[in-house]
């Protein structure tokens, strides 16, 4: 079951527990519904709904995970696009020149002059 779905039972469950003990209190106590119980009831009510809504994380629509899904795969598909018109527009001595440099060995580029690796591991033209 999915977390949020366990923890609004959870919620509206302990809401209800509180709304049958507020009305135990009133009806097997000495004194009849009072203008406390209400406050307490509609204290209650607010922070089940409020908690409800931070749960299920309303009014962020950006956060979603369909609209996270949809941009990345948007952003691979334009990727990709961009990709293929520029190999597309290479000439034919520089896509021979891109299979031979990707063709090559990563210790070549490691030992190369030209590159170098930071302290943190990340690869830098010199």
């Amino acid at each position: 079951m999915e977390i949020r779905l366990a923890a609004t039972r959870y919620i509206w469950t302990a809401f209800g527990l509180m709304m049958l003990g507020l009305m135990a209190t009133t009806i097997f106590g000495d004194s009849s519904l009072g203008v406390g119980h209400v406050i307490i009831a509609v204290v209650m009510a607010i922070a089940s709904f409020l908690s409800t809504g931070m749960v299920w994380n309303w009014g962020d629509a950006s956060n979603t995970s369909a609209n996270a899904v949809a941009l990345s795969s948007k952003q691979k598909r334009s990727s990709v696009e961009r990709l293929a018109n520029e190999l597309d527009s290479m000439s034919d001595d520089d896509l021979e020149r891109l299979r031979t440099r990707l063709s090559g060995d990563v210790r070549d580029v490691l030992t190369s002059p030209s590159y170098g690796v930071t302290d943190d591991g990340e690869l830098m033209r010199r």
